[in-house]
């Protein structure tokens, strides 16, 4: 562990840090992703991975270990997805409930 908060902290100012561990942990992301959000859409993934360079880019030895670190910040950062996800669905119909909806409107003025 020790050795991951020393990586962690070297990727700070390090982009090829920064990525191979990125590439190395991006399964613990798609597990973070999988385990908050019930799948792992393009769009969940990507909001995962910016949270894990996030979390990177913040960490310091004072807040412990790296890991359980990451994994709060992915957490935070995925609940805000959630909402964003749920506030934009509220105020957007699918071309189904529009199409239905319309089904409906048409019925109602035929009778």
């Amino acid at each position: 562990m020790a050795d991951l908060n020393g990586r962690a902290l070297a990727a700070r100012t390090d982009e090829t840090e920064l990525a191979a561990l990125m590439r190395e942990y991006r399964p613990f992301v798609l597990s973070e992703v999988i385990q908050r959000t019930g799948g792992a859409r393009e769009d969940a993934v990507h909001a995962g991975l910016t949270a894990f360079a996030e979390a990177v880019l913040a960490y310091s030895p004072d807040k412990g270990a790296f890991l359980p670190f990451a994994r709060t910040v992915l957490s935070r950062r995925l609940i805000d997805y959630g909402r964003r996800e749920a506030r934009w669905r509220r105020g957007h119909v699918s071309l189904e409930e529009e199409a239905g909806q319309a089904a409906v409107n048409a019925a109602s003025v035929q009778a």
